[in-house]
Order: structure tokens, then C-alpha cells, then sequence
């Protein structure tokens, strides 16, 4: 009968202009994204940027390093101490030590007794410095050679 009369429906194509666009055939790494958070008509400051499946967000306000660096929690590197880093200023962020410990005559860290180096930036054990100086012995001696070399005059001072 008639009322069982089948329709054949055409073979769809895809769109050719689609296909433009997905480039499946390239191999590019995908180019990072950047994404607005839930919030987004009250504050449109907050973007978050997508690098390879890891979402950084940057606020309006804040330094995105700055905010990057909060959450990994510094903190200073002499045993015991758990000075919070994260308000610190940025050298001591940086280098890992509180501004406490980084002026200390002595510190325990890493099993040794040591002294920050404000040249180095860096813990040396105590025998690398002068009595109480605060930079190493090999630091100031090349410190003191270029001032030697320099032609300035000594009545500047």
C-alpha cells in the first residue's frame, strides 16, 4: 500500500566552510585561550589565560607573577622558620628567606651553620666570611679590585 511509501533523504555533506576551519590535518599546538570566569558581567577584570590545560588567572589589581607566585607559598629556606613569603617583599621572595634571617649573623640551614650573602644572594658557611661582614670573602675581594681599577677620584667621598 501507499502509506508505507519510504523517503530517501539526500547524503548530507559537511559544510565545506567548516572543515576550513578545524585544520584536522595540522599538527599546531593549540594557541592559548582566554577565558572570562563565572562572573563575568559584574567584573570583567578577571581573565583567566589557558595555557595547555592549566588556567592562570589575572586580576585587574595584581601583578599575574606577583599573584603566581602567592599561591606556590614561599617560604624561607633556614630550618624552622615558617615565615610566610607570600606578603614579603619580592627579593625575599625571590631568594627564599625572610627579611629576619637574611640580616642574621648565623642561621642553621641545610645541617650547616651559614650567613646569607647579600653580593651572592645566597647562604656560604660562616668560614667564607670576614668576622661580621655580610658579604662573602671572594665577593668583596672582586668587588674591591674593580674599585681599585676604577679611575674615580678618592677625594669624592
Amino acid at each position: 500500500s501507499s502509506l508505507h511509501h519510504h523517503h530517501h533523504h539526500p547524503t548530507i555533506f559537511p559544510d565545506p566552510f567548516s572543515t576550513l576551519c578545524t585544520f584536522p590535518h595540522h599538527n599546531h599546538p593549540p594557541l592559548p585561550s582566554i577565558e572570562m570566569l563565572p562572573g563575568y558581567p559584574e567584573d570583567l577584570t578577571r581573565v583567566g589565560l589557558n595555557l595547555g590545560g592549566q588556567t592562570y588567572y589575572f586580576f585587574g589589581d595584581h601583578d599575574p607573577v606577583t599573584r603566581f607566585r602567592v599561591l606556590g607559598e614561599p617560604k624561607c629556606h633556614v630550618d624552622g622558620c615558617n615565615a610566610d613569603l607570600g606578603l614579603a617583599k619580592s627579593y625575599h621572595r625571590r631568594h627564599k628567606v625572610c627579611e629576619f634571617h637574611s640580616k642574621a649573623a648565623a642561621v642553621f640551614t641545610a645541617g650547616l651553620t651559614q650567613r646569607f650573602c647579600q653580593q651572592c644572594s645566597r647562604f656560604h658557611v660562616l668560614s667564607e666570611f670576614d668576622n661580621e661582614k655580610r658579604s662573602c670573602r671572594k665577593r668583596l675581594a672582586n668587588h674591591n679590585r674593580r674599585r681599585r681599577k676604577s679611575p674615580r677620584s678618592r677625594t669624592s667621598f
